[in-house]
C-alpha cells in the first residue's frame, strides 16, 4: 500500500514493441463451409487444408468437417427480425451497438449456484 503508481511496471505496456499485427484477412466472412454453410474467414480455410482429415471445402469449427449436422438458426422474431435487418435509423442505431446489447444479455444469463460443502457455517 501506499506504493508509487509510476514505479510500477505493467508487463503489456513493457513489452509493447513485440506485438505482432494478425490479420484474419478481409473483414467479412467469405468462405462458406461446404457441408453446413457456415461462414469463416480465409485464415481459417488455410489451418482446414491443413488438417489430416479434412475434406474438402469444410471446417472443423463449425461441423467438425461434417460429422456433425449443425441445425439451421430460426428466424428471429420481431421486433429483433426488423432491427437486425431494417434500413431506419432505430435499426442501424441498434446494429452499431448490438455489442453493449450482447454483453448485457450475456451479463444476464449467468446462472450462481452456491455450493455450502466449502465448510464454511455462517
Amino acid at each position: 500500500m501506499g506504493q508509487n503508481l509510476d514505479s510500477v511496471r505493467i508487463a503489456f505496456i513493457e513489452y509493447r514493441s513485440e506485438w505482432t499485427v494478425h490479420t484474419i484477412g478481409p473483414t467479412w466472412m467469405d468462405q462458406e463451409c461446404s457441408a453446413c454453410q457456415a461462414l469463416h474467414w480465409q485464415a481459417e480455410r488455410l489451418r482446414a487444408q491443413n488438417a489430416k482429415r479434412a475434406r474438402a471445402g469444410t471446417f472443423e469449427a463449425c461441423c467438425n468437417h461434417g460429422d456433425v449436422m449443425v441445425e439451421r438458426m430460426r428466424a428471429l422474431p420481431e421486433p429483433l427480425n426488423n432491427l437486425m435487418t431494417g434500413q431506419d435509423s432505430q435499426s442501424r442505431l441498434f446494429r452499431e451497438h448490438i455489442r453493449h446489447w450482447n454483453a448485457l444479455f450475456a451479463f444476464t444469463s449467468i446462472r450462481f449456484n452456491a455450493d455450502d460443502c466449502t465448510g464454511v457455517n455462517g
